[in-house]
C-alpha cells in the first residue's frame, strides 16, 4: 500500500497545506489497519505524526531527510550526508574542465536514526 494513494502531494506542497491533507489520510489509513508509513520527507511525515496524535491514533512513521526538527519530534529518520553529498558535487564541478562523457555516480550511504516514532 502506498501513502500517494492516499494523499496527494507534490514536492512544493506548503506544510500547512501538508496538514490540512493529512487528517482524511490519518483515518483511511487507521481504518485500513496500516501500522507504519514511510514517507518521502521529514515535512510529511512530521505532519502526519501531528494527526495522527490529535486524532488519537498510533501509527509507526519514518520520514527522510533528518532535518533539525525530525530531532525536536523525535521522528524515526533516514539521514543523508547532505554536506558531503554538497562537496562531493563542488568538487566535481570545479573539476569539470569540460562536458564528461559519462554520467558522474557517486555513492552515498544513508543512515537510519531511530528516535520514538
Amino acid at each position: 500500500m502506498f501513502l500517494s494513494d492516499y494523499v496527494n502531494v507534490t514536492f512544493n506542497s506548503s506544510f500547512s497545506d501538508l496538514k490540512k491533507r493529512c487528517t482524511p489520510t490519518v483515518e483511511r489509513l487507521s481504518a485500513a489497519d496500516v501500522d507504519g508509513i514511510f514517507c518521502y520527507s521529514d515535512e510529511l511525515a512530521i505532519a502526519i505524526l501531528q494527526e495522527t496524535k490529535r486524532q488519537g491514533k498510533k501509527i509507526n512513521i519514518i520520514g527522510y531527510d533528518d532535518i533539525p526538527a525530525a530531532e525536536y519530534f523525535s521522528l524515526t529518520t533516514v539521514h543523508q550526508p547532505l554536506e558531503r553529498m554538497g562537496e562531493e558535487a563542488a568538487k566535481e564541478i570545479v573539476n569539470l574542465s569540460s562536458p564528461p562523457k559519462e554520467p558522474i555516480e557517486r555513492f552515498f550511504k544513508p543512515k537510519l536514526v531511530l528516535r520514538d516514532t
